[in-house]
């Protein structure tokens, strides 16, 4: 049985993910939030010591801060969207390794000179270093959420590395 873990499980891509990974047989799937709620993982990003991680085959990424202007001008940006995410890659390849799926953004091609594209590009830098998948999805319509979480879990299900688009 392989276990799935999504960190940000309770945002709209999160939520999606969990729906997708639920409904299929042979799976089992944590998920964690930044506040404590029923059956998931306490992570708040924003924290520099990390709590205990669960083992898992497949690891998401999907947890960050948003938004051009938030991360252009808010300092803790850096911590949510590129030191955690790193330190969580970190701990996990640490062990045996399993595939780290970063949700990246479009914004690394089209937008690369915000704050926001730069700390999705100094993620990327890392991850293509290890055991990851990288998804570039362009804006999420919250009535293609399903979909691109479809798309997600297939890239973790195959357990491909490389960079994917998503549109």
């Amino acid at each position: 049985m392989k276990t799935h873990f999504i960190i940000g499980g309770n945002g709209l891509v999160g939520n999606a993910l969990r729906t997708v990974l639920q409904h299929r047989i042979h799976l089992s799937v944590h998920w964690s939030s930044r506040r404590l709620e029923f059956d998931s993982w306490q992570i708040d990003l924003e924290d520099s010591d990390l709590p205990t991680l669960p083992t898992a085959d497949v690891v998401y990424l999907v947890a960050g801060m948003t938004g051009f202007a938030r991360c252009e001008f808010m300092p803790i940006s850096w911590r949510v969207n590129v030191d955690a995410p790193i330190q969580i890659a970190q701990h996990y390849q640490s062990r045996s390794p399993p595939l780290i799926v970063y949700i990246s953004s479009d914004a690394v091609e089209k937008a690369s000179g915000t704050g926001y594209a730069r700390q999705k590009t100094h993620v990327e830098g890392f991850m293509r270093t290890i055991n990851a998948a990288i998804i570039r999805p362009a804006y999420i319509a919250p009535e293609r959420a399903s979909e691109f979480a479809q798309f997600v879990v297939d890239v973790g299900e195959r357990g491909r590395k490389g960079v994917f688009r998503w549109e």
